[in-house]
C-alpha cells in the first residue's frame, strides 16, 4: 500500500505542478533569486562561510596533530622516540 500511495501522491503532484504551468515556475524563480541575493541573506551566507572556514581549520589541525605520521606534534614526538630505539 505504501508504493500505491507513493505513487498516486506523485502523480497528483505532477497534475497540480503541471498545471501552474511555466509562468508560475518563472516567479518562483525570480522571487527565490531576489530573496538570495538580498543582503541580509549573503551577510548571513558570508558569516557562516567564514565559520566554516574556521572550523575547518581547526579540525584540521586538531587531526594533523593527533595523526601520528602527518606533520603534527604526535609525528615530531613518534620520531624522537623511534630515534632513541635506534641509538
Amino acid at each position: 500500500m505504501g508504493v500505491k500511495s507513493l505513487a498516486v501522491g506523485f502523480a497528483a503532484g505532477y497534475v497540480l505542478g503541471a498545471k501552474a504551468g511555466r509562468k508560475r515556475y518563472d516567479q518562483i524563480v525570480k522571487v527565490s533569486s531576489k530573496v538570495w541575493n538580498s543582503k541580509p541573506v549573503q551577510a548571513g551566507v558570508d558569516k557562516a562561510q567564514d565559520a566554516a572556514g574556521q572550523a575547518f581549520g581547526a579540525a584540521k589541525s586538531k587531526v594533523a596533530d593527533a595523526v601520528p605520521f602527518g606533520r603534527g606534534k604526535a609525528a615530531e614526538e613518534d620520531e624522537t622516540i623511534v630515534a632513541e630505539a635506534v641509538e
